[in-house]
């Protein structure tokens, strides 16, 4: 008997992760709708420095190239930090060579978050993350350049190796105290953004959300938003974040 079409893959998504641990792809995967499949390449990355990013992303054309013949319909350089480390005119170049190579729309997370954000209609962020201040500096550029001002940023730097050893108790304490330091010392922020994917940042981005009144939300509500607005297969999702409920 014929597999019934509604059982098909409607859509895949490629996507470089840079690590082999993502804990919000839990989350993720719960969100999704059925259809929507994802084929995932680790690039192996080991620290945040320049010549780190640039040997993880040297084959990205062959990447983009491998992940076309897989029949994806969206490309994705998933993990905010990596182009955090260059800055955006190394990730438009990134972008525009895997694009150009497999014929196939291709984005970034830290794309998405921007998109977030605009979707909120922020104009004043705050972020929480554990990366290093110039990071943050050029997280910022990415921001800025759709009109989105960073008040400030609370921070407790980690290595890869570092974060993706802690437990999922560890990275929810964490992720909730250094979201609530960002808010408290910067109060005229419109919204919070908790960066990275390797804690559990969605349950703080709620319970903030509930404390503060602002807008918060962490790496899978925006990447989940964008991707799926992407693939022309968005529907609010209510009970979490702002984000994921708005039309």
């Amino acid at each position: 008997m014929p597999l019934p079409e509604s059982y098909w893959p409607k859509k895949k998504l490629g996507s470089l992760s840079p690590t082999n641990t993502v804990t919000e792809y839990e989350w993720y995967y719960f969100s999704i709708p059925r259809g929507v499949s994802t084929v995932a390449i680790p690039v192996g990355m080991e620290e945040f420095s320049p010549n780190e990013i640039q040997r993880v992303f040297g084959p990205a054309v062959e990447y983009a190239k491998t992940l076309a013949k897989h029949g994806v319909d969206l490309i994705v350089q998933a993990g905010v930090p990596l182009p955090c480390v260059l800055g955006p005119d190394f990730l438009d170049e990134l972008v525009g060579r895997m694009q150009e190579a497999s014929g196939i729309q291709t984005t970034a997370n830290v794309l998405s978050m921007v998109a977030g954000a605009k979707r909120l209609g922020l104009k004043n962020i705050a972020l929480a993350n554990k990366w290093t201040d110039p990071m943050n500096q050029n997280l910022a550029k990415f921001f800025g350049r759709e009109g989105i001002n960073v008040a400030g940023w609370a921070t407790h730097v980690m290595t890869p190796k570092e974060f993706e050893g802690m437990g999922q108790q560890q990275g929810l304490d964490l992720s909730y105290q250094l979201g609530a330091t960002a808010l408290k010392k910067y109060p005229d922020a419109d919204g919070l953004y908790i960066g990275g994917g390797s804690w559990l940042g969605l349950p703080a981005a709620v319970r903030l959300e509930e404390e503060f009144g602002k807008p918060v939300f962490s790496n899978s509500p925006a990447y989940v938003r964008h991707r799926l607005e992407l693939l022309g297969l968005w529907q609010p999702i209510p009970g979490y974040v702002r984000l994921l409920a708005l039309d």
